[in-house]
């Protein structure tokens, strides 16, 4: 572990380094996270850097009059998808399955938010996962009287019942491209099962007076992942597999990559857009992995913090 002394000798050095290779917000937090970014280390299985790796770097490149190595890219796809978190891979995915080329471009390098939850996925309407814990009957309509009462007026009708209605489809789609989800119940009432439980009722679906319109059942999904334990998140887990899965069909991706412009046609329609992307074999390429991941984790572990109560 780093010494104090070379943490600050870091703050001196990188901090200006550092704040052109984060967005706005990581870098009002710089000075809440360094040491820990340190303290966690990077190691060669994760592919991010050692304490010495990241030190030395930061030394050469605070030398340096250009900080970031980067170039305008020059691209046609059919699709341009800015954001690789669930929601942007699995956009992706669907446009790739319609036939389309497909570029996914990142301001990190994928995983956004998903990659740091606990890989939940409200499901249900009568999921495998479902019928393996006894609760099978569980229907579309049931599922949707449930959450129409739940969520108000949030979002359209429409919108309700097609989520609900595809609800069983959605999980055999992660499935099949490489999520792991089971049928253990939980016993107990948890807003985050332990490992060894993947089902679970993670809202109000046995107390009234949602229990009078709806048959209760269980739908959090909770992602397995091969070496989870206690409490651990399967966020990253269960995106990496959709994230392979969408490199496997050809959709290509670009981390560390900055949108510049939206290019408008004559109709004020977005016709494509300008950015800006590090290249992979920029030295401080791997400088910014470490350090985006690390701030991504420990905000989490900040709000989680917060929403904990004083024991």
């Amino acid at each position: 572990m780093l010494s104090r002394s070379q943490i600050d000798s870091f703050h001196e050095r990188g901090y200006l380094v550092v704040q052109n290779l984060l967005s706005p917000h990581e870098t009002d937090i710089l000075d809440e996270w360094t040491t820990e970014v340190f303290r966690h280390g990077c190691d060669e299985d994760s592919g991010m850097m050692s304490y010495e790796e990241i030190n030395g770097l930061v030394h050469w490149a605070s030398s340096l009059k250009t900080i970031i190595e980067a170039s305008f890219m020059c691209t046609k796809p059919d699709v341009i998808v800015v954001g690789a978190g669930l929601a942007g891979m699995s956009a992706a995915i669907a446009a790739a399955a319609q036939g389309a080329s497909v570029v996914v471009i990142d301001r990190g390098h994928g995983g956004g938010t998903s990659a740091v939850s606990g890989g939940v996925v409200y499901a249900g309407g009568g999921t495998r996962q479902q019928a393996i814990a006894g609760y099978g009957d569980d229907s579309p309509e049931n599922m949707c009287r449930y959450l129409a009462l739940e969520v108000g007026s949030a979002v359209s009708d429409a919108t309700l019942s097609t989520f609900c209605r595809e609800s069983v489809h959605m999980i055999e789609w992660l499935e099949s491209l490489g999520a792991k989800f089971e049928g253990t119940l939980c016993p107990f009432r948890t807003s985050f099962p332990t490992s060894q439980y993947s089902l679970y009722f993670s809202g109000n679906e046995k107390a009234r007076p949602f229990s009078d319109v709806a048959r209760p059942a269980p739908r959090g999904h909770r992602a397995v992942a091969a070496h989870q334990s206690g409490m651990s998140m399967t966020g990253r887990d269960l995106w990496q597999a959709v994230f392979e899965s969408a490199l496997h069909i050809g959709i290509k991706f670009h981390a560390a990559s900055w949108v510049q412009e939206l290019r408008l046609d004559t109709r004020g329609a977005v016709g494509g857009i300008r950015f800006r992307v590090m290249s992979p074999d920029a030295p401080l390429f791997r400088v910014h992995k470490a350090l985006t991941r690390n701030a991504a984790e420990l905000h989490a572990m900040q709000k989680t913090k917060k929403c904990t109560p004083e024991p």
